[in-house]
């Protein structure tokens, strides 16, 4: 029964069964080829986001426009790539299809290496918002586009080629997948360790081998399954258009709620760099576990989609009226409430798919629609229209207006439209009743009165369309919520690009309040109102500093807020202040006397402080840099060459002032490290545990380059760096910093 020598254990009985299975491996490692090109596809386009958005940050100074233009852009042309990828699956024979991607694919590589700053330099004369577009379509656009519809264009030519209608959509999975890696691996992983000049040099090399990779594909022969698929999808339910505008309407609503969470978390709760990767991280994670062959949805998470939606809602409230929730609790509601709400839209969008083949880039072309649809009212329609973040409640409406569009019309009763009326009672009338009763935020009876809204939604939980009619309601009306609620005097409420501003008196003092951040504050007895407050009172170790100078040389201050410091001007002297938004610089002189009632001359310039001080000739006795106590710091103030920028602007032996109160990020061992790079010396001190009634507990470093400056402060009481124990951190700059290491454990 010997069949052959021992040393070839292959049986030639069963030939054809052996060329069977390799053909069945054949097409397994093909579809796990596809799914590297795509994960890693996926990867370098959220990667090179993140690398070129903050390569721009200096050029233009960190303005928030900066970022809103990046995603503005690339939401874009993402839009375009999916319209691509759509196009030419309708019109251009699958093998053409191939040569014109890898075409494409490899033009972007005549464009290497990027030169922003050349690029920059010839961009003069065109606004902020086109001269940014204008870098990144020169430098990163066509590359972004061809990657922005691999995903789709691959998914559609392995659908051709699969009976089974759901191979491709996990693709699409793996897609997303490879974005989660790369939003998380950039912070923990690479930024750490690697300056964005590197980051930008191996991202040019892995897009050269990822166009390689493509190769492969022109040699993999069709088989006799593409005819068999095409005979069959005339059985198959053609695509409606009740059907796009669901498709539409769950992707834009998911997007919506996921920036949204993210605006509540930035505003209210904690605007701590990185935690915004948190929701983005839960939106990406979702697409992953619902685009799969076998969905991950189980029944007891979709049985809590009501309750989540009802979570919502009542968080919303709280949240347009103020009412503050202990932070990691608010935190782990947000987030739950995310996930849930996004699980339950793209599993819906998961079982709307479409089930032939060619329609696939329509399907995703109309996702990526309602996404840029969903980040466009969130992002730039909502901050001009209100006030509050009533895009939370509003897209909270969305998800489950989009959700109910599956399922049977339901008539509403009489006794849903007397709940309809309850609602709107409760949240016009809630607050109202507080405030008449003068009952502080907070206390029970306003938890208690919230939850009473939640009860009257949970009534309705079998009916989705009346729960979207209910939370209509709620969006409606918390477009009126702010007048109410507060316990004291609201003088101006005002969102912008930037945030929410808040000015308000109470106790007798008017403040100034950015999101969850105090920006300064003042007496409104007029006898008083030349004591500066807060962070800046005499016995803070800023105030103390100043009320010891003996000159009237120029002073400039990056940082306006209230305009608190001015009080400390002399007659004759110039003061400075770089502020970056205008509204401020508006609030300041119209709420608060800080500025009217110097003797100072001072002078407000409007935009980034590094660029704007550029552009100054005059020289400076002390630079004070007062931008970092609102938790999401501007992280090119704090560079090495922001430092050498402020040393051009400073007269000799003059010091450097930086106020670095941070709830969440301990700032001396980055400025420590920084001055030491550089030859200054540097000191610390703070008031914490001698606090006057009237100022906040506030964090200051100074630093100098003499010896006879450094003299002065250490007899006022600062702190040598060099003798405390800080953690040692490379130095920061343009190119590099890890906010990881600096974060308050």
């Amino acid at each position: 029964n010997v069949r052959g020598p021992s040393l070839f254990l292959f049986d030639f009985n069963n030939f054809g069964y052996y060329i069977k299975q390799l053909f069945i491996y054949r097409r397994i490692m093909m579809i796990y080829f596809l799914h590297g090109i795509v994960f890693l596809s996926a990867f370098l386009l959220f990667h090179i986001e993140l690398i070129i958005a903050k390569m721009l940050l200096p050029l233009f100074g960190g303005s928030y426009l900066v970022w809103a233009s990046c995603v503005f852009f690339f939401q874009t042309i993402l839009l375009a790539g999916y319209a691509y990828a759509y196009s030419v699956s309708q019109k251009i024979h699958r093998q053409q299809r191939l040569w014109i991607h890898i075409i494409l694919m490899s033009g972007p590589l005549f464009l290497f290496p990027l030169r922003l700053p050349e690029l920059f330099e010839n961009s003069e004369g065109l606004s902020l918002p086109v001269k940014i577009i204008f870098l990144l379509f020169l430098s990163i656009g066509p590359s972004f586009f061809i990657l922005s519809s691999a995903s789709v264009w691959i998914q559609n030519w392995f659908g051709q080629i699969s009976l089974d209608k759901s191979k491709p959509y996990p693709l699409y999975a793996t897609s997303n997948l490879g974005s989660f890696a790369a939003i998380l691996g950039f912070p923990f992983l690479i930024e750490p360790r690697w300056t964005l000049n590197a980051q930008l040099h191996a991202w040019q090399i892995i897009y050269g081998l990822l166009c390689i990779l493509y190769i492969p594909l022109l040699f993999f022969k069709y088989g006799t399954s593409v005819r068999t698929a095409v005979e069959r999808i005339d059985e198959k339910r053609p695509v409606q258009w009740k059907d796009r505008i669901q498709w539409l309407l769950l992707s834009g609503s998911a997007c919506a709620l996921f920036l949204s969470v993210t605006n509540v978390i930035s505003l209210d709760i904690a605007a701590v760099p990185l935690l915004w990767i948190l929701p983005l991280g839960i939106y990406l994670i979702t697409f992953v576990l619902c685009f799969r062959e076998s969905p991950w949805y189980p029944k007891w998470l979709e049985s809590r989609f009501v309750l989540a939606v009802i979570v919502g809602v009542y968080l919303s409230v709280l949240l347009i009226q103020s009412y503050k929730i202990p932070v990691f609790f608010g935190l782990f509601l947000h987030l739950s409430t995310l996930f849930i709400l996004c699980m339950g839209c793209h599993h819906t969008l998961y079982q709307r798919r479409p089930e032939r083949i060619e329609h696939l880039s329509q399907f995703y072309l109309f996702i990526a629609l309602g996404g840029f649809l969903g980040s466009l009212l969130i992002s730039w329609i909502i901050p001009i229209i209100s006030v509050t973040l009533v895009e939370y409640s509003l897209s909270i409406f969305l998800v489950v207006f989009a959700i109910s569009m599956h399922g049977k019309s339901a008539r509403i009763s009489v006794w849903n439209m007397v709940g309809f009326i309850l609602i709107l009672i409760i949240l016009i009338g809630w607050p109202a009743l507080l405030d008449l009763l003068h009952v502080q935020k907070g206390t029970h009876l306003a938890i208690f009165s919230g939850l009473f809204l939640a009860v009257i939604l949970y009534l309705m939980k079998d009916h989705l369309r009346k729960i979207a009619f209910g939370i209509a309601i709620v969006v409606f009306a918390s477009f009126m919520l702010h007048h109410f609620g507060f316990s004291y005097a609201t003088q101006k409420v005002h969102r912008n690009y930037y945030g929410i501003y808040h000015i308000f008196d109470r106790d007798g003092k008017r403040y100034l309040k950015h999101g969850t951040t105090l920006h300064g504050s003042q007496y409104l007895d007029p006898a008083r109102q030349k004591e500066a407050l807060s962070y800046y009172h005499r016995t803070t170790p800023v105030g103390e500093f100043l009320t010891r100078l003996n000159h009237t040389n120029p002073i400039a201050i990056i940082g306006l807020g209230a305009g608190s410091l001015a009080v400390y001007g002399k007659e004759g002297q110039v003061i400075d202040f770089y502020e970056l938004d205008a509204d401020v610089a508006r609030f300041a002189k119209k709420y608060f006397t800080f500025l009217d009632q110097s003797p100072a001359a001072n002078r407000i310039i409007i935009g980034d402080a590094r660029q704007s001080l550029k552009r100054q000739e005059m020289k400076y006795s002390i630079v004070i840099v007062d931008a970092f106590n609102s938790d999401a710091i501007p992280v090119h103030l704090i560079t090495m060459e922001a430092i050498l920028d402020y040393q051009k602007r400073l007269t000799d032996d003059a010091p450097l002032l930086f106020h670095i109160s941070n709830k969440y990020l301990d700032l001396r061992p980055v400025l420590y490290a920084n001055a030491r790079q550089l030859n200054w010396i540097a000191y610390y001190k703070n008031n914490v545990f001698q606090r006057h009634p009237d100022a906040e507990a506030c964090e200051w470093m100074a630093l100098v380059r003499s010896e006879g400056q450094a003299e002065e402060f250490v007899r006022n009481g600062w702190q040598d760096c060099s003798k405390l124990k800080l953690k040692s951190l490379k130095p920061w700059t343009d190119q590099y910093s890890n906010i990881i290491r600096v974060i308050q454990r």
